[in-house]
């Protein structure tokens, strides 16, 4: 025999992922876990990006960097004319060459009969992927930096300098301990500072950037080199336990894998705009100046519904352009006839 239920007062549901109890997008809150995580996941992933100069734009896709040259002094000689000096000025223009994405599509029946949860992960992969890319562009251009021509003509200004030696690598015909490719790098340093005080660039926020492999060598090597000691009562602020280094002549010194190592030929995906040849690359130590990056476009996820495949695609995107600023503020590290194979 049928029962007959008695009918609800009110038929309105509560709907936990609906706005305002939307019925007509039940979902619409479904995936904002999902987004922070990508642009989470993003932010922990940037290391040589936040450390170079940034401008933000909403319109156009390009940026004008405009370079001052320096002014002159005189004595003045009584009842002449002051002297007067013509100021000279330059550009560096960064082009945003286009939008980057990373995607990925959720299918619906996969999802329900999936026992693990794993969009977490896959938000977290889409966000490093962005990241991975833009540190892998920056590191290039930076590089390339220390091999560019001043844009401003007077004899005060410089190109940009590079410091070569076959002991930036611990092998046949480079160096034989990790103390020698210590040494090498610690005074490489020192050379680099004496470039850049030459070149009057400020003394603040120079930093050197190592893969890790050298970054660990040199905590390994750096020990034995006269002079030197991790400890706080000799000046210096490094870890062991941390596995972090303290400043070595002022300079700070950063791990970062992104830098490469080989030649990198242009292509028509991710090396179209960026590319070159690194075989030789040890490392950067520069300053913010030393090149620009342009953001048209900040991080940002969609969450499309795609009932034709019966799933949803998660797309997350962001546009930027780079470039070099002043030369003067970066000097690489080099292997003179070794390469890095």
């Amino acid at each position: 025999m049928a029962t007959n239920f008695p009918a609800f007062q009110n038929s309105e549901m509560s709907r936990p992922l609906a706005v305002n109890n939307n019925a007509s997008n039940p979902y619409e809150m479904e995936l904002v876990q999902f987004s922070g995580e990508i642009l989470a996941s993003y932010m922990r992933s940037l290391v040589l990006s936040p450390r170079v100069s940034h401008r933000n734009i909403t319109k156009g896709r390009s940026y004008q960097f405009p370079l001052v040259g320096r002014a002159k002094a005189h004595y003045h000689t009584t009842g002449s004319h002051v002297n007067m000096d013509g100021i000279k000025t330059a550009q560096r223009l960064i082009t945003v060459p286009g939008v980057v994405t990373s995607a990925t599509m959720i299918d619906d029946f996969e999802t329900m009969i999936t026992h693990f949860e794993d969009r977490q992960q896959k938000a977290k992969e889409i966000g490093e992927a962005l990241a991975y890319l833009k540190e892998i562009h920056t590191a290039m251009v930076l590089a390339q930096v220390a091999h560019m021509t001043k844009a401003i003509d007077d004899a005060d200004q410089v190109d940009g300098k590079f410091i070569t030696n076959d002991k930036f690598k611990l092998a046949s015909g480079g160096a034989t301990t990790k103390a020698e490719f210590a040494a090498a790098v610690c005074e490489a340093i020192f050379q680099a500072n004496v470039v850049m005080d030459d070149a009057s660039v400020p003394d603040l926020q120079r930093t050197l950037a190592l893969r890790s492999n050298e970054y660990n060598m040199l905590f390994e090597g750096i020990k034995d080199v006269v002079g030197y000691a991790i400890n706080r009562e000799y000046g210096g602020y490094g870890s062991f336990a941390e596995g972090t280094l303290p400043k070595i002549g002022g300079v700070e010194l950063l791990k970062a894998n992104t830098i490469p190592k080989t030649n990198v030929p242009q292509d028509t995906d991710n090396y179209t705009h960026y590319y070159g040849d690194f075989s030789k690359l040890i490392g950067m130590i520069f300053l913010p100046e030393a090149m620009g990056c342009v953001d048209l476009m900040s991080v940002s996820v969609e969450d499309i519904r795609k009932p034709e495949y019966l799933g949803e695609l998660i797309l997350a995107k962001h546009a930027y352009g780079l470039g070099g600023l002043r030369p003067e503020c970066c000097v690489t590290l080099e292997l003179s006839t070794l390469t890095n194979a």
